[in-house]
């Protein structure tokens, strides 16, 4: 400014004066302007450095070893001899990847949170993430500002090199370099090559983040494709035991439903018998000679019955008569007359004399009405034979006291 003014008499005294603060260089005034001192320093970049670090970086699309050819690729082209790579995610940084040169050492199996990782200073870090400007500092310890941050005071780094990097203006994450053991081991003019990486590897970094949230998102799907396929493959099973748990429940329930009703019928048949036998019993009065007293209302099933226990009683034993009391018979139409002479008839085939007893006047009629032949059945008359039947009694009665004359057999037979 002083010379721009045209005070170059002014500038020279100062320059005397204040010499030792230049300390062999320039003062500013006679320094070139620092952009041009920066386009040339960058022009003079080794060329073969850039491509290939830029190729290594650009080469991988997994997030790991994008970010492992990253730390590689700065560290050694700015002479550090440790640093790390900090992934911003969702507005926190995160320590992904450290590298120490001397024993070489790479860490990449945890991601610590940046405020947690007691090996780095955070101050510095965090200096950088605000200004989202590069930081140099060829003499860490004298610098005031990070006096105070624990790393500084606790591990002493000499030289540090801390540089954003940034994608279309976005902070991706933060590369820290440090040296140890000299002062001034970045050289500014191989800043421009450490920014230049810096973007390279932002663009690589967010194109791998994107690949690994896509791989993500397939894997979770996948595996929901596998539960769901496994959950449907559970419920169809479950579906298909039930289906054949409730087809052998079913099928017992009609074992057991056929069982009952089969033993249901036999019950039937058993109560039928039973009833048939009360209904039509068979009454021994004598060797030879049987009743059948018949009491109710004679329908089909037991016009059936009628001639099927009478046929029974005259096999099982040797019989000369049945005698049919049909006395308490309540209905007295053709159906009963004819039941009645085919039972006397078929008894007649097997050797057997049927005997009517207790004829009421309707069954009588009906006898005479349908014009049922009555020869070959005996009446009163012929029961009688030689033995005279009083007034009102019963044919039963007649051929009874025929028999138990000689016998000695005792029949009550009251008048009808």
């Amino acid at each position: 400014m002083l010379g721009r003014w045209g005070a170059t008499s002014k500038r020279d005294q100062l320059s005397a004066q204040y010499d030792e603060l230049w300390d062999g260089e320039l003062p500013p005034w006679d320094q070139p302007a620092q952009s041009s001192r920066i386009d040339k320093n960058f022009a003079a970049l080794d060329t073969a450095t850039v491509i290939h670090a830029a190729q290594a970086i650009a080469g991988e699309i997994l997030l790991e070893r994008v970010l492992v050819r990253v730390v590689r690729a700065v560290i050694e082209s700015a002479g550090a001899d440790r640093g790390m790579l900090l992934i911003d995610r969702g507005g926190r940084l995160w320590v992904d990847v450290t590298m120490q040169v001397d024993p070489e050492r790479i860490e990449t199996e945890t991601s610590v949170l940046a405020e947690e990782y007691e090996e780095l200073p955070l101050s510095v870090v965090e200096y950088v993430r605000r200004t989202r400007e590069p930081l140099v500092m060829g003499d860490a310890g004298a610098d005031r500002r990070f006096a105070k941050d624990r790393y500084m005071v606790h591990y002493a780094p000499r030289s540090i090199l801390c540089t954003p990097m940034l994608h279309k203006g976005k902070l991706v994450g933060i590369i820290y370099l440090e040296h140890t053991s000299a002062n001034e081991a970045f050289v500014p003019g191989r800043l421009p090559l450490i920014e230049f990486l810096a973007a390279q590897a932002a663009a690589a970094v967010e194109s791998a983040l994107l690949y690994a949230e896509v791989q993500r998102v397939t894997d979770e799907l996948r595996r929901s494709n596998e539960g769901l396929e496994a959950e449907v493959a559970k419920r169809t099973k479950e579906a298909r035991e039930t289906a054949d748990m409730l087809r052998v429940e079913l099928e017992q329930r009609a074992l057991t439903e056929a069982e009952r009703e089969a033993l249901q019928l036999r019950v039937i048949a058993a109560q039928r018998e039973r009833l048939a036998e009360l209904s039509t019993p068979i009454i021994p009065i004598s060797d030879d000679v049987v009743v059948m007293p018949l009491i109710g209302t004679m329908d089909e099933a037991r016009v059936g019955e009628l001639m099927q226990a009478a046929l029974k009683g005259a096999m099982e034993r040797p019989v000369r008569a049945v005698i049919l009391d049909v006395t308490g018979v309540k209905n007295g139409d053709s159906r009963v007359a004819e039941a009645l002479v085919q039972t006397a008839s078929a008894l007649k085939l097997l050797g057997a004399q049927a005997i009517l007893t207790g004829v009421r006047a309707d069954v009588a009629r009906s006898l005479m009405e349908e014009r049922y032949g009555i020869d070959g059945h005996r009446d009163e008359e012929q029961l009688a034979g030689g033995n005279h039947v009083g007034a009102g009694e019963s044919v039963a009665a007649a051929i009874i006291s025929d028999r138990t004359n000689n016998r000695g057999a005792d029949y009550d037979a009251r008048p009808r």
